[in-house]
């Protein structure tokens, strides 16, 4: 997991989720699209509830951009739904792209067709 500071207090994040199988990686960015760390979380309920509580410490959660919520990111998706978190289809640079150096910024992670929904298709 890579960090630059995990003290939230008075900033606005947003979170970026690329899915898979069984890991999904997150990235977590501040509102000018600084990097502030990523990490891999399982993708499980309890793995979903990590993530959550990790993307939530750094700041107040504006979103979170899911890539593949109608397939591997779908339960993510619904996960986050329940709780109030805004989750929405990311355009790209996904959170291993992030990982890889590339630069995201807020308006990478805005929504591609809608919003992810239960029983919706992405």
């Amino acid at each position: 997991m890579t960090t630059i500071a995990q003290s939230g207090a008075g900033r606005r994040v947003l979170g970026g989720v690329d899915t898979h199988k069984e890991v999904h990686v997150a990235a977590v960015i501040d509102d000018v699209g600084r990097i502030l760390a990523t990490a891999e979380f399982a993708a499980t309920r309890r793995g979903y509830r990590r993530l959550l509580a990790w993307l939530s410490g750094f700041g107040e959660l504006v979103a979170v951009g899911v890539e593949g919520c109608g397939s591997w990111g779908a339960g993510l998706a619904r996960y986050l739904a329940a709780r109030g978190a805004a989750s929405s289809r990311s355009t790209g640079p996904t959170a291993s792209t992030v990982a890889d150096g590339a630069s995201p910024t807020p308006s990478t992670l805005k929504p591609r067709r809608g919003r992810c929904s239960p029983g919706r298709p992405a």
